[in-house]
């Protein structure tokens, strides 16, 4: 593997792509215990956060097999997948808490 483009920036999404597994389990118990209507909606928006997950572990893999300048172009592909997890995330943790 490849890390060279953006070292840090490397590590830094291979340690969010882990956390953001370990959020998505937490998300799933918790909306296990919701009530059936909210567990619904709860399972949909986790549905969609797994496959925007996919998505950023795609583009994750591209950085890391990138040369120099192709990571570099990667890198606004990588961020932009952190902001839409961090947003859908948000918005499922958001539901879970509902009353």
């Amino acid at each position: 593997m490849n890390d060279s483009p953006g070292t840090g920036f490397v590590e830094t999404m291979r340690s969010q792509l882990k956390k953001w597994d370990a959020d998505l389990g937490a998300l799933a118990k918790e909306g296990d215990k919701a009530s059936a209507e909210a567990h619904e909606r709860i399972r949909a928006g986790l549905e969609e956060l797994r496959v925007q997950r996919e998505a950023a572990q795609v583009a994750f893999s591209r950085i890391c097999t990138a040369g120099e300048t192709a990571g570099s172009q990667l890198h606004a592909s990588m961020q932009d997948a952190w902001s839409t997890m961090r947003a859908g995330l948000d918005r499922v943790a958001d539901e879970v808490r509902k009353p």
